[in-house]
This record gives structure tokens, C-alpha cells and sequence, in this order.
């Protein structure tokens, strides 16, 4: 479910449409931990019909290790190796830890193979390039990576990149940055969830909780007093405008259920340091 991200939706469906037809294209989502990059990247996927789609995460204890990034990508198209002039194959090769017992391969040449694997796959079919948390890659990785991307042309490779807010971006790579959402967005999503609508202080309380980031609606949603979304109350139990009359709908929680929930709710914030409740 996305809501609220219909501007991004269309920037990616053009990305993914100029590639079906031989032009490549790069975009990076950059926006906070949380704020729906990763959603985005899977929505890309989901519409990805008729293309080869290859997806690597970077990850923190994997920072230091050369070209672990590298490997996690092209894994699944190994087997093109062969069609890469023999430098850059075997360049590629020993980097990958492929070759036991070569040298070190050169930059370039693990560079230049990269690029031209990726180009060779997406000779067959379109190709959809999918890299989140990027900033985690060990930087032979990242190297690699920057140098293929720079260097598509007439090569049917759509490439998505995350990046968080901070650091400057790439240059020479478009960025769109990826903001909360609107209080109407939100508002939207808080219904969406919950199967039904919300008075204004239950959606104020949902929105405080996951700080306008989508990503985590769902789990805030999950931890609104259920009365008060199915009822039109409010927490203090008086009736919310455009609710229904004191005395309809479901009749009230009980107290040891609405304790239960709150503790359940406890247990999915137990990481952030929350008390648990009495």
C-alpha cells in the first residue's frame, strides 16, 4: 500500500518504460531511515514485468570486506562472465574470489567488467538495478558501482539507489528526495490500516508516534485504542465530531483488554527503552 507517493510512483514507471524501450536511466531516493525508500524500491520491483531485476542491501559488518557488495549484485549472473573480453572477465573474476590464487585484480579492469556484465545481461532482457542502503558497501563496491552507472547509455538498465538525507549526493546522478507525509496522507493511511475512519486525536496520536514515516504506520496504528477508531472517541472517552451518538457502535473495551493491548504495544516499542505500562 502506498499512499501519498504518487510522484514518485510516475518517476519510476517512466524510469522503468525508457529502459523497455533501450535507455537507461539512474534515480536516488534519498530521505530519512524510515520514510519509505526501501517500500519504493519494492514497488519498483513489483512492476518490473518483463525485466531481469537484481537487488543487493548493503550491509554494516560487511563494510570492510573488498567488493562483498560487488558480489551480493551480480551473483545471479555469473554465468555471463564469459562473454566479458578476457581482461575484464578476469579482472572481475578475482575480485569476486572466483580465481583462487590470482593477484590482486586492477580497479579498472573489476570497474570496466562490471559495467559490461551488466550491459551484456540486459542485452537479453531489460534490466532493473535495485541497490539499498548503499552507503554501507565497502568502497571497492561502491567504485565499481558508480563507474557501471555512469556508463550506461543505450542500454536498457533502469538503476534505483537509496541514500540517507546528510551526506552530498552523487554527482551527476539525478537525486528526489523522499519527505513525510502530508498531514491528508497520513490521515489516509491511518484509515487504510485500521479498516475503518479515525477521529482527528487518534490520527494525531498515530502521526506523533511514526513522525509522519509510513514505514512505520502500521506498527503505530496497531498501538491507537482500538474504541477510539472503532467508536469516533477520543482516549478520554468523550464523543469526537462527526462520530457516532454516545451509546452506539461496539460497546467498550474492557479494562483488562485495553491493558493488554498496551502492553502488547510496550512489547513492540520494548526497543526504544519504553516502561512498560501499569
Amino acid at each position: 500500500m502506498l499512499l501519498g507517493r504518487e510522484p514518485e510512483q510516475e518517476q519510476l514507471d517512466l524510469l522503468l518504460r525508457r529502459a523497455r524501450s533501450g535507455i537507461s536511466g539512474v534515480l536516488v531516493l534519498r530521505g530519512e531511515p524510515g520514510i519509505g525508500k526501501t517500500t519504493l524500491l519494492r514497488y519498483a520491483a513489483s512492476q518490473a514485468d518483463g525485466m531481469s531485476v537484481l537487488w543487493a542491501t548493503g550491509v554494516e559488518s560487511e563494510a570492510g570486506l573488498p567488493f562483498a557488495g560487488l558480489y551480493t549484485l551480480l551473483r545471479p549472473v555469473l554465468e555471463h562472465i564469459p562473454a566479458l573480453p578476457a581482461q575484464h572477465a578476469a579482472g572481475l573474476r578475482a575480485a569476486l574470489g572466483l580465481d583462487p590464487g590470482t593477484a590482486a585484480p586492477e580497479r579498472l579492469a573489476v570497474a570496466a567488467g562490471t559495467h559490461g556484465l551488466l550491459s551484456a545481461v540486459a542485452g537479453y532482457r531489460p534490466l532493473l538495478v535495485l541497490v539499498d542502503d548503499p552507503h554501507w558497501f565497502d568502497p571497492a563496491t561502491t567504485d565499481a558501482r558508480l563507474f557501471a552507472v555512469r556508463r550506461f547509455g543505450a542500454d536498457a538498465v533502469a538503476c534505483v539507489l537509496t541514500m540517507h538525507r546528510g551526506p552530498p549526493p552523487v554527482a551527476d546522478l539525478p537525486v528526489r528526495d523522499v519527505t513525510g507525509l502530508a498531514r491528508p496522507e497520513v490521515e489516509r493511511l491511518v484509515e487504510a490500516v485500521a479498516g475503518r475512519r479515525a477521529v482527528p486525536e487518534v490520527t494525531d496520536r498515530a502521526a506523533r508516534r511514526v513522525r509522519w514515516q509510513p514505514a512505520r504506520s502500521g506498527r503505530a496504528v496497531s498501538c491507537v485504542d482500538g474504541t477510539a477508531i472503532g467508536r469516533g472517541r477520543t482516549a478520554g472517552g468523550s464523543a469526537a465530531a462527526g462520530g457516532p451518538a454516545s451509546g452506539s457502535g461496539s460497546p467498550p473495551a474492557s479494562a483488562d483488554s485495553t491493558r493488554r493491548q498496551r502492553r502488547r504495544c510496550w512489547w513492540r516499542r520494548r526497543s526504544a527503552g519504553a516502561r512498560p505500562p501499569t
